[in-house]
């Protein structure tokens, strides 16, 4: 990708490079003992923001400063792990400082009026490499993109959802398709350390078919829609214990029911959101 990039530039040609995750890095870890900064009104780990200083979470928008020792163990110090949009732009511009680089993602865009002028500033060729996360993926017609890069194609992969690989072949296809859209010969390349995953190897062939076959075949196997119906109820209550009590009594009438297979309860995959406890079930019929 970085040879492709030094190519494309040296031809005055333009680069989209997509990455689905936003901030500089998605989890800043202790060393020491591996315990993640967390939110302390959600389930997740804060999100590091190098230009605003700043720890989010970005569920609730709690915002703490960066601490210089481990809560946990004290140990100094503290690794940023992962990579976001934000830390993708700074190594962009450390490797090809002649270039002009914009991010388009929901920190740099939150200002009225943004997101237009740096698509005009694109297309207006006064910018070489676009940054962004999904909003760069659909419906953007730019002649002279030559080469698009999808950092960490596998982002949405591994998410608990029957519908991930669905959802990864299909934004895939949309980055995809913002290469060579006019006379020039456009070539994307996805970064994946999963190149033999069924929906990244149909995306990278743009193999609409082969994705559905298999998709199908798996969903026949598993039973899940469009061979079933699927319903999913949520609880969310101020105690743990009161989602929990409320998910089981919904449980209760469903397995009676023939034909009904109840998965859970269980706790949520995001098990507590501004301070409300989330827990889960599945019916499929």
């Amino acid at each position: 990708l970085m040879l492709l990039m030094q190519e494309r530039l040296r031809a005055r040609d333009q680069v989209l490079l997509f990455l689905n995750r936003r901030g500089y890095s998605p989890v800043l870890m202790c060393p020491g003992c591996g315990e993640a900064v967390k939110c302390e009104h959600c389930a997740v780990s804060m999100t590091w923001h190098s230009r605003r200083g700043r720890l989010v979470c970005h569920w609730c928008c709690n915002e703490l400063r960066r601490p210089e020792v481990c809560l946990t163990c004290h140990h100094q110090g503290m690794h940023e792990l992962g990579v976001g949009t934000e830390r993708l732009e700074a190594v962009v511009k450390q490797l090809f400082p002649d270039a002009i680089t914009a991010r388009m993602d929901a920190d740099t865009m939150a200002e009225r009026g943004a997101h237009e002028r740096v698509l005009a500033a694109f297309r207006k060729r006064h910018i070489d490499v676009l940054i962004g996360t999904q909003m760069i993926a659909k419906g953007l017609d730019f002649p002279d993109v030559t080469l698009v890069g999808v950092v960490s194609a596998d982002t949405g992969l591994f998410v608990p959802d029957y519908r991930a690989a669905e959802r990864t072949f299909q934004l895939l296809s949309q980055v995809a398709g913002r290469a060579g859209r006019a006379d020039k010969p456009g070539t994307v390349i996805f970064q994946t350390y999963c190149p033999d995953n069924y929906a990244v190897a149909a995306a990278a062939k743009l193999d609409f078919d082969s994705f559905v076959q298999q998709e199908l075949r798996f969903r026949k196997e598993t039973g899940y829609p469009p061979f079933s119906r699927l319903i999913r109820v949520l609880a969310e209550a101020a105690t743990e214990n009161e989602a929990q009590s409320v998910l089981q009594q919904a449980c209760e009438p469903a397995r009676a029911l023939e034909g009904v297979d109840v998965l859970g309860p269980a706790p949520a995959v995001i098990g507590k959101v501004k301070d409300r406890w989330r827990w889960h079930m599945l019916a499929k019929c």
